[in-house]
């Protein structure tokens, strides 16, 4: 795992499409936090699923694709029971949550972009964290994840105007996912050599998700 590569992958990102990174991110923070958590996994998954595509087949992002997550809302939706059941393992064992967090680093991209239920979602993470090294995947949750989030915080007790960056920070640390989804699990199962290059043919790139990405 090269995590330099993944935040230089995610920089990539931020800096190739910084409209759609950024401002969709806030509209995905935006409609998580009016929902209370309740859309978690269809707004999250449609964003973090534009950043794969994005990634892995050079798929132009757009406006109009952000949402896609909510046409399956009842199969991301139980999602939101990961960061929950994360949370409670932070809460009351630091260790558990972080164990947690970094086993089902996978649970999101895989429900979004393979279409799997939550369980074997998470089972499938899990597996792929074990063989990947459990090690280098709680040292990127460290790098990628949890360190930002934490000098944040701390430096909002001091200096609330701070906040601001968390519009950043979510859509960098979404892209750094995307990328170690991509190096984790490449081409999608079943995909012809055509769609794990995202062409048509003709040089040009897909641009219907739900329609390439649909079965």
């Amino acid at each position: 795992m090269n995590i330099e590569g993944h935040l230089a992958a995610g920089w990539r990102l931020l800096w190739e499409d910084p409209l759609f990174v950024i401002a969709g991110g806030l509209i995905v923070q935006v409609v998580n936090i009016a929902s209370l958590g309740v859309c978690t996994g269809p707004v999250l998954g449609g964003y973090v699923l534009c950043l794969v595509l994005r990634l892995r087949d050079g798929t132009r992002l757009d406006f109009g694709e952000l949402f896609c997550g909510f046409q399956r809302f009842g199969a991301l939706f139980p999602y939101a029971v990961v960061p929950l059941l994360t949370v409670i393992g932070f809460v009351f064992f630091i260790v558990p949550g972080v164990v947690l967090l970094t086993w089902w680093i996978y649970v999101l991209p895989l429900m979004a972009e393979r279409r799997l239920p939550l369980a074997e979602a998470m089972a499938l993470s899990r597996e792929r964290v074990r063989r990947g090294g459990f090690w280098r995947h709680l040292l990127f949750v460290a790098v990628i994840t949890m360190l930002p989030n934490l000098i944040l915080n701390s430096a909002m007790v001091f200096l609330p105007f701070v906040k601001i960056l968390q519009v950043l920070v979510m859509p960098f640390q979404c892209a750094c996912l995307a990328s170690l989804y991509v190096e984790a699990f490449g081409p999608r199962r079943g995909a012809s050599r055509l769609e794990q290059h995202g062409g048509d043919g003709t040089g040009h790139v897909r641009r219907d998700i739900g329609k390439a990405y649909g079965a």
